[in-house]
């Protein structure tokens, strides 16, 4: 194997293991949590054609990809959880 190859897949195998690293227990724990409560949110919006619901249950989903602190993680999941909860009897 070409040495160059070698050194560029072991270095991007270290940033990986970083960028893992760099989430907390708590991070993921929110992120899985409120991942499934933003399946819910969007399956519900679906199903009663409200679209409000609907965005709010994908950003639930998408959201703990990009956020790896812990705080934010469950500011961020209360605050759109709220949203789609209020969001959902309209």
């Amino acid at each position: 194997m070409d040495e160059n190859l070698v050194e560029s897949l072991e270095a991007l195998n270290r940033s990986n293991l970083e960028l893992l690293s760099s989430y907390s227990p708590a991070a993921l724990i929110g992120g899985v949590l409120f991942s499934i409560i933003g399946i819910y949110f969007f399956r519900f919006g679906k199903k009663n054609a409200n679209n409000k619901v609907m965005v709010a249950g994908m950003a639930l989903i998408a959201y703990p990809l990009f956020v790896t602190d812990t705080a934010l993680t469950w500011a961020l999941g209360g605050v759109l959880t709220g949203f789609a909860y209020y969001w959902r009897s309209e």
